[in-house]
């Protein structure tokens, strides 16, 4: 047994048009065993843009597929997925830069919300920051579908390419499906979730090579009284 992580967040309304995030941790360094603070999150996030857009910008965890947007706390697993692990790192994909969003008007009884991010990678397992004004750029279309008075399904489509270790670019495609299901009449009493996602990666390790990989992860959790989960997950 030993400590994990602490985490530690400021937000406050800057001003009428904006608002202001901070994430501090301190945490176990699972290479040297060592405890290292750190900033994870640090973003300015405009609240009164028209057209339905929102601009934020700092470092953030970019919105690559459902659960690279998420801190460790915010799932019931003990780590993330091995996909996260072994193509970004331990907590996921971190950037420094701009990202906007807009919630797309759509006629049609869903929602949808596109988000274009662009910025400096912090380095992982296949994209680094980058040298010269190299960039990585980032694309996520998200689809959220209302099934039932109880159930909603969620589609989302993700798009990445940036800098990496060889001195080439790497480029990653993913597509994530949620479907929850939490009765209105017992709703902090019995849910139930199943989540998958799939990642391919071309990364180009030289003039003539490319690396064609590919993961997934599906995890199902069933929540049946206020305290009690039961949930498994696999990897690939």
């Amino acid at each position: 047994l030993y400590l994990n992580q602490l985490e530690f967040q400021v937000s406050s309304v800057v001003d009428p048009y904006a608002r202001a995030d901070f994430m501090f941790s301190y945490g176990k360094d699972l290479s040297t065993g060592d405890f290292t603070p750190g900033l994870e999150i640090a973003t300015l996030t405009s609240t009164s843009l028209p057209y339905q857009l929102q601009l934020t910008l700092g470092k953030f965890k970019p919105a690559f597929g459902k659960i690279n947007i998420l801190h460790p706390h915010a799932f019931s697993f003990v780590d993330f997925p091995k996909l996260t692990e072994n193509y970004f790192s331990p907590e996921g994909m971190f950037m420094e830069g701009a990202s906007v969003s807009w919630l797309v008007p759509n006629p049609y009884d869903f929602f949808q919300e596109l988000s274009l991010e662009i910025g400096r990678i912090e380095s992982n397992a296949s994209l680094v920051r980058g040298e010269n004004g190299q960039l990585s750029y980032l694309g996520h279309l998200k689809n959220f579908f209302d099934l039932t008075e109880n159930s909603t399904l969620e589609l989302g489509f993700s798009g990445v390419n940036g800098p990496n270790r060889t001195g080439f670019s790497s480029s990653m495609g993913g597509v994530d499906l949620t479907y929850k299901w939490k009765p209105v009449q017992y709703n902090v009493l019995q849910s139930f979730t199943w989540q998958s996602e799939l990642v391919f990666s071309n990364m180009r390790l030289d003039d003539a090579s490319v690396a064609k990989t590919h993961g997934v992860y599906s995890l199902a959790e069933y929540q049946f009284s206020q305290r009690w989960f039961v949930g498994a997950r696999y990897d690939y």
